[in-house]
């Protein structure tokens, strides 16, 4: 096998995706829940994976205060490099699978103290457009529609 063939590509593509799948199971174990709680401590809102497939989606950012689920600004990449946990394409955007659909919530039912009270009614944002309220089924179709 010379230098020039692929498979050290697809060898560092394979270590990312085993990588991954190691991290989402290790994050859910009592030592990875005290490890994310020592790095996320005082951060208002959590990674998350909308899928638990690798390559379906990128890393989501779930708010416990709204229990609404953002997409992250892209991330500016350094070099063309894929660093572990990145999903393909050149992104350089972490695979939502390496963090998985189950570690916000078991965290925060972890560290119960770290849930937030939800936004009250009245304090609430409401959308407007150009002073008048946006109608309920409007919001609805925008994904977060709030309360």
């Amino acid at each position: 096998i010379g230098p020039d063939d692929s498979d050290d590509s697809h060898l560092t593509q394979s270590a990312c995706t085993l990588y991954g799948l190691i991290h989402a199971r290790y994050i859910i174990t009592a030592h990875g829940l005290d490890a994310m709680y020592n790095k996320c401590n005082g951060q208002p809102v959590l990674p998350v994976g909308l899928k638990d497939e690798m390559g379906a989606d990128s890393v989501k950012i779930f708010c416990p205060k709204c229990q609404c689920v953002y997409h992250p600004p892209p991330i500016r990449s350094r070099s063309s490099h894929h660093g572990p946990g990145n999903s393909g394409g050149g992104s350089g955007a972490v695979d939502g699978a390496a963090f998985g659909t189950t570690f916000p919530h078991l965290f925060l039912m972890t560290f119960n103290n770290l849930v937030p009270d939800r936004i009250s009614p009245d304090s609430a944002y409401v959308p407007r457009v150009f002073g008048f309220r946006v109608h309920q089924s409007a919001r609805q179709r925008s994904g977060c529609g709030g309360a």
